[in-house]
Order: structure tokens, then sequence, then C-alpha cells
């Protein structure tokens, strides 16, 4: 069975590699072209080009997934099955009507819930305790399609998006090539979607990662953990007369502690307490913007208690 492969991120990169290692017949991968990445912004590659090239793979990175000399180049390879894992952009008709098996997608949450770019971080964000991979048949409307398998996860208190993903990936890749062997013999199954029951979970915006204080302090950690190591929670301090941003890598939610919404509940020894709306939330990894990453002991240490404040936009 002949496979063209959609990716782009790590994510997709591992899968990638795992169906290569298992002797999957990927005759050519698509991924996004190289961005401006890094302080010098210069373009690079994505992960999933890397593991293509490592592999010898016939590579395309189009601008766009619709130029008609794209897909007739891809027509040209004789491909089976697309499979699309986290590429970033819609597939057309054109596309999904190319092969003669169709074209699947493992997609990291439990379908119908999270259908969109960014489930993983609103699983989190949600404080949902469990989710799972989805492998469905591709369709036109977002992430729709018929279901062929499915496979789900707890997700303890503390865990943050990096581990999330890891955990996602390791299920994903064996789902995934369980049903493509199930789809080579031809017995791979189809369930339609309960399209009423569809929630969605858009791409997280830089403005979403803003910790409000005026937030209970649950909801707060879920943020925070949802949102590492990219792009990470922050908020505005004023540290030493100057207002400046400060990401939060590491929480905990102290839900029996209160205090004035912003306010430095405990500031000694490794314990950096914050007052919420509803609770408190321990730092426990921080990060001045321009700085590297330091410990809450290692903050305490730098900085005198009365040299910091926290901007809450209640009165500041």
């Amino acid at each position: 069975m002949r496979v063209i492969f959609f990716g782009t991120p790590t994510f997709a990169a591992s899968i990638l590699r795992a169906l290569l290692e298992a002797g999957v017949q990927v005759v050519a991968v698509v991924t996004q072209p190289p961005r401006p990445k890094g302080r010098s912004s210069a373009p690079q590659p994505t992960e999933t080009a890397l593991v293509a090239r490592e592999f010898n793979l016939p590579l395309f990175e189009p601008p766009k997934a619709s130029d008609p000399d794209f897909i007739d180049a891809l027509r040209a390879l004789q491909p089976d099955l697309l499979v699309v894992v986290a590429y970033g952009k819609i597939l057309r008709p054109a596309l999904l009507d190319l092969c003669p098996l169709g074209a699947i997608n493992l997609h990291a949450s439990l379908l119908p819930s999270y259908r969109g770019a960014a489930p993983m971080q609103r699983a989190l964000m949600a404080g949902e305790r469990v989710t799972g991979v989805t492998i469905q048949y591709m369709a036109i409307e977002l992430d729709a399609g018929d279901v062929i398998a499915g496979e789900s996860i707890p997700i303890p208190e503390e865990m943050r998006l990096e581990d999330l993903e890891l955990a996602l990936n390791d299920v994903g890749r064996h789902l995934l090539l369980k049903v493509l062997r199930q789809i080579e013999r031809g017995d791979a199954i189809r369930v339609a979607q309960n399209h009423q029951m569809a929630t969605y979970a858009p791409k997280v915006e830089r403005e979403e990662c803003k910790i409000e204080w005026s937030r209970p302090a649950d909801e707060l950690h879920n943020l925070i953990r949802a949102v590492y190591p990219r792009p990470l929670a922050w908020c505005r301090i004023e540290l030493r007369g100057r207002e400046v941003e400060l990401k939060i890598r590491r929480s905990r939610p102290l839900m029996c502690k209160s205090g004035a919404t912003g306010s430095i509940l405990t500031y000694e020894g490794d314990r950096f307490e914050v007052a919420c709306k509803k609770g408190a939330l321990q730092l426990l990894e921080l990060q001045l913007e321009g700085k590297r990453a330091v410990t809450a002991a290692e903050w305490i240490r730098g900085y005198e208690r009365d040299s910091i404040r926290f901007l809450t936009g209640l009165g500041d």
C-alpha cells in the first residue's frame, strides 16, 4: 500500500518515523514550507521535513496545497492512501479524492470533542481528566469524518502539554499502524460521528495565555500547563519599579488559601504563592523576559518581596 504522509510539527514527525521504521511504504511526504525561526529569523524546515530528508523520501513543501501542479505531482506517484497528522492546512476535495483508499487523519482528541487546531491545549485548559486519539476518514467539514478507531488515556492533574503530546503520540502511532493494516486488508470500519455533540478547539492566541488573577486558581493552573512549553502563560508585574513580562512555566493550585487578588501570600524558601479570585497559585517555575527559567527558590533568592507587584488591572 503506497502512502503519502502529510504532517508538520514534532508530533507528526514522530508518527512518520514510526511508520517508516515499521516498514510502511511512504512514497512521499508533504509538509508546510520553511518558516522564520529563532533570533536569526532564518527559514527553518519543519520537523517532518527533517525526517523525510533523513530517510531520503520525496518531499513537497507547497505554499498552497490546492495548487494543481502539486496535486498532479502527487497523482503521478500513484498513491493508495493519504495519511494526515497535524498538517496545519485544510485539504480540498481534489486531494481528498486523490487516492482509491481515500484519506485518513490522526486527530489528538476523542471526536467529536475538540475538533480543530488545538485539541490537546483546549482539553488541558478545560481541566479534562480523559482524552485520546481518533483516526477518521477525512471529510470536507473540519474533523467531521467517519471514525475508524479511537483510544483514550487519563490526564493527571499535573500533566502539561509536553507530557500529553508524548502520551498521545505513543498511543497514536500504535493505533495508526493497526488501522493501516485494517485498511490494507479491507476490513476497516466506519462509524459516523454524532455532529450534535461536536465541540471545537481553535488555535490558542497569545492574549488567551495572559494570566488574569481575577480567575480561580485551578483555571489558571490548567492554562499554564496547557501552553507549556509553547507559547507559555504570562502576566505583567512591576519589578523594582519597572513593568515587565513574567512567564509562568509550572504551578500548583491551592484552593484552600485566599487573599486580595494578585497579592503575594507566601514568599520564603521555595514557596511563592499568589492570591487568585478563588484560591491561590503556587508558582514553581518562572521566566522573566529575556532571562533563563528559574525555580521559585532561585527567584526568591534573587528578588526582595517588596520589589515585586503583580498587575491585576484592578486599579493598578
